[in-house]
């Protein structure tokens, strides 16, 4: 089933681009990079007992297995290159879906989270602990930043480092994935007018939410409510890289309200300031700017994807080479499902295309899960499991506005100190949200934002 979603051919090219020397061992290469793969799908079963699961060895009397030691030994001469590569292979398939373009733009996204790594000395050192008020933290910790389709949560770009590495600095090093047609949303802690001059020089639309202390001079009020001002260079950015950078750049600021109303009828706001190089208010209406930003938490569920469901949350690798090898695949492998999930709403039946958050990642994983081990050993075709996969995966379409599908057994920890979730937490109706837009007045400063006012200042200027 691996074989048939990552050909072999693949694998052998990425092994020679790695230059990745494959002595005569029990174990080839190639097994051993199906091997690692397997272990993001199966997270808690051993090395040995992936293997059985691979080879269609599980309970057949006088099987030979390879010891772990073995499969370790394969692991490092492997090392973390042909993963890296596989990735970049497989990054940005199943992005372009019905649902993944705004005012024909590609909807992106990126973010960062963290995930945990043993406490061995090796990965302390390598990766570093998140301070907390009694010292170090627990577990070393891996900084890990995403660039995601919002439309299909495939994974266009990643990248990760030690948790001392902000994400400010790793999406730096994603500016490269970004280019014309892409729509780019991010939180408040991306501002940085370096960034954001970087980020809108590929040609890709942005649009951000902002804090309170950015200071922007308001030049013209749009008749929507959103203005278009002027954000100057920061003293300390002209200082420090002025000469590439342009003294100031034009943009359009939107101010207003967010309203949430729970299934209890308990309504909840929060003020919303966006900052977005879409000038034009007849094609970009203010509300529909708003509206487009809410996508933005796809990258969050993307991530919830990955380290809840898939099991990602803690990996398994005790020295840094081992982290990097299976972080990218776990990439891998995620990127796999969000292709199938992709496939399956391609092939769904109804009025309209399903949308990809209408299929259940969770089943999706199962479902992979038990293919792998029902093709063990060629006591299935891989081909023809692999339709019904995603047939059956297509099938499963659920209501768009249920908010709540299908979910795992819930354990609660043996230490935890929160009691286990039940139905009556997991509100199946659907919550409403309504949009407040605030028209920026230059001469009065809004409730809602502290901005430098500047009326003098001309478009043209």
């Amino acid at each position: 089933m691996l074989a048939q979603l990552v050909p072999v051919a693949w694998v052998r090219q990425v092994l020679t681009e790695a230059q990745v020397v494959s002595r005569t061992r029990r174990t080839s290469a190639v097994a051993g990079v199906y091997l690692v793969l397997a272990l993001t799908l199966f997270p808690k079963v051993s090395t040995t007992g992936v293997f059985e699961k691979l080879s269609g060895r599980w309970g057949r009397p006088g099987a030979q297995v390879p010891s772990a030691a073995s499969w370790k030994q394969r692991r490092v001469s492997l090392g973390e290159a042909p993963f890296r590569l596989l990735f970049h292979r497989l990054r940005s398939a199943g992005a372009e879906v019905p649902a993944a373009r705004w005012a024909g733009l590609l909807v992106c996204a990126w973010d960062g989270t963290t995930v945990q790594v043993p406490d061995s000395t090796s990965n302390a050192a390598a990766f570093g602990k998140k301070a907390c008020r009694t010292g170090a933290g627990p577990f070393p910790l891996v900084q890990v930043l995403a660039l995601v389709a919002c439309g299909s949560r495939a994974l266009i770009d990643v990248a990760f480092d030690k948790i001392t590495v902000g994400e400010n600095t790793l999406a730096r090093r994603l500016i490269t994935s970004l280019s014309g047609g892409m729509l780019l949303l991010a939180d408040r802690g991306f501002i940085d007018y370096a960034l954001w001059c970087d980020s809108a020089g590929t040609g890709a639309q942005l649009l951000w939410r902002i804090r309170k202390d950015v200071r922007l001079h308001i030049c013209e009020v749009l008749p929507d409510g959103s203005a278009l001002a002027w954000w100057k260079i920061p003293k300390a950015v002209r200082l420090a890289q002025g000469d590439r950078l342009p003294p100031k750049v034009l943009v359009r600021v939107i101010s207003g309200w967010v309203g949430v109303l729970d299934a209890d009828g308990v309504h909840r706001g929060e003020p919303y300031r966006l900052l977005t190089t879409l000038t034009d208010d007849q094609q970009h209406p203010a509300t529909a700017i708003v509206r487009c930003y809410g996508r933005r938490w796809q990258v969050e569920l993307t991530f919830k994807g990955l380290k809840t469901v898939q099991g990602a949350t803690r990996l398994r690798s005790r020295t840094p080479d081992g982290v990097r090898q299976e972080m990218w695949a776990w990439l891998c492998t995620h990127q796999l499902l969000r292709l199938q999930a992709a496939c399956a709403a391609d092939q769904a039946a109804g009025p309209g295309p399903a949308e990809v958050r209408q299929i259940s990642f969770t089943t999706l994983l199962r479902r992979l899960g038990e293919a792998v081990t029902l093709t063990a050993g060629g006591r299935r075709n891989a081909a023809t499991t692999l339709a019904e996969l995603q047939q059956a995966t297509a099938e499963d379409i659920t209501p768009i506005d249920t908010r709540i599908r299908i979910y795992d057994r819930v354990l609660r920890q043996p230490f935890g100190k929160y009691p286990t979730k039940r139905s009556h937490h997991q509100p199946r109706t659907a919550t409403a949200y309504d949009y407040e837009i605030d028209r920026l007045d230059p001469k009065n400063e809004p409730a809602t934002g502290k901005y430098t006012w500047d009326t003098n200042t001309k478009i043209n200027s």
